[in-house]
């Protein structure tokens, strides 16, 4: 839990500053990465392979923000099926749950067709 500590109680030794700029606090110790544990959990989890040998049995989904000079920003979903390759694309004018869900019906739908 957080606490909210008033100006006129910090002194210059509980504040500290670090001097990188965010990309280097997000790289090596600074962001405390654990290469070997991330490593023997991957190890665990999987066998590294991404793709399956059957259709369905694996799918891929991705949300990003793409620019129009017309309608501004809009959201793009993507879902890659990880045997075939096959992909499906989507734009919706807001980024949430039920236009993801909607392209996600559609690839369902698609596929059972």
């Amino acid at each position: 839990m957080l606490e909210h500590v008033p100006q006129h109680q910090r002194d210059d030794e509980q504040v500290h500053d670090d001097e990188r700029n965010p990309g280097q606090l997000a790289q090596g110790d600074a962001a405390g990465a654990d290469p070997e544990g991330a490593q023997a959990r991957a190890q665990r989890l999987h066998d590294g392979r991404i793709t399956t040998d059957t259709p369905d049995e694996l799918w891929a989904t991705d949300p990003t923000e793409a620019w129009t000079r017309l309608d501004g920003r809009w959201a793009v979903f993507a879902i890659v099926d990880h045997c075939t390759g096959e992909a499906w694309v989507d734009a919706a004018p807001r980024m949430d749950r039920f236009a993801a869900a909607d392209l996600l019906r559609e690839a369902i739908i698609a596929q059972t067709v």
